[in-house]
């Protein structure tokens, strides 16, 4: 180690002079949404058993993480498996038990039913496990993804598919998203999260009316996705700060996820952008596993914001970032480049 005779500050020029200037929510209030379980298994020759899953979760909730996506349990009986094994691990305190335990369904009656019989078998509450109950935000997967079946649910004809208009699926998307969520709160689910897959490339009105509904069905927290992973910081920019005002995320009417993917390598810095404007939630994923090129990773988000935006976490062991990366590197055999 070389003995300096100048003072560090004039060596070298502190990355944070240029972002000191920039305003962040209280660092109290942004909670780590770990994805890794369930979307980070998403990742090509990734799969997890349930065992490993509950081994990643004591783990994950250690370290600080405040929500952890577990499962998409009307998809596999491994899926049932890990999300009963992981609610009676927090049960017990071998997963922190203040960290919140969500698992993935469709806007399908069936999907939120097969959450409830794995609580029901589990021996804990409906509102011990909270829900993400998915659906779309833009047109082309609203009308060419989702049409037929928004089509058959509102019993019209499958030959009317292509001739109606974009504003018929928008209507019927909301009708579909908003009768789930009333269901799973009828059944005592409390914590609901409505996320909408491809938000990026949606219309930013519908967006703000599709939440304004989701919300006044008892929705408690919007998930905005960019699930192509073609999000920009001037995109952040331009949709983050109208929802955060429109629905009242800084009043604490509703919370809000920045679900991003890092295919252009953009995800951390994507994240912190909407953080800056106040979204709640920061999606991430432990050494940024996830499908195609994975998601905004846990270690690049907590460090980029700290180290240059002087941003640090309260409840997040730094120290312990190396152990949760070989941890993960070791279950999943992917190692980090």
């Amino acid at each position: 180690m070389v003995d300096l005779r100048e003072p560090m500050r004039e060596l070298i020029q502190d990355p944070k002079t240029y972002t000191r200037d920039l305003e962040f929510p209280d660092p109290d209030k942004i909670f780590l949404y770990d994805d890794t379980l369930r979307d980070g298994e998403q990742m090509p020759g990734v799969a997890f058993s349930p065992q490993q899953k509950v081994e990643l979760a004591e783990l994950l909730s250690e370290i600080g993480v405040d929500v952890m996506d577990v499962a998409f349990p009307v998809s596999s009986e491994s899926d049932r498996q890990a999300l009963s094994l992981i609610l009676q691990a927090r049960r017990s305190g071998q997963i922190v038990n203040t960290v919140e335990v969500l698992a993935m369904c469709r806007s399908v009656q069936g999907d939120i039913d097969a959450v409830l019989q794995v609580v029901d078998a589990s021996g804990v509450r409906p509102n011990d496990v909270s829900l993400l109950i998915l659906s779309t935000l833009s047109d082309l997967h609203l009308k060419y993804k989702l049409g037929r079946m928004l089509l058959k649910r509102e019993g019209r004809s499958d030959s009317e598919w292509l001739d109606m208009p974009v504003a018929f699926y928008r209507e019927a998307n909301i009708r579909m998203i908003c009768d789930a969520i009333t269901y799973a709160r009828s059944k005592g689910i409390e914590q609901i999260e409505f996320a909408a897959e491809d938000a990026s490339r949606g219309s930013l009105d519908y967006a703000i009316e599709w939440a304004e509904a989701c919300i006044e069905a008892g929705g408690t927290r919007f998930c905005f996705s960019d699930t192509c992973g073609v999000f920009t910081p001037e995109g952040v920019d331009h949709y983050f700060p109208p929802i955060v005002e429109a629905l009242g995320v800084q009043n604490g009417r509703v919370d809000l996820t920045a679900h991003f993917h890092n295919d252009f390598g953009l995800g951390a810095l994507n994240t912190v952008r909407a953080v800056m404007h106040g979204a709640t939630h920061p999606s991430i994923t432990a050494n940024g596993i996830g499908e195609r090129a994975g998601n905004t990773s846990l270690h690049q988000f907590v460090m980029v914001l700290k180290e240059l935006y002087g941003v640090t976490l309260p409840r997040f062991q730094y120290h312990r970032l190396h152990e949760l990366r070989k941890a993960v590197e070791r279950i999943s055999g992917i190692p980090i480049q």
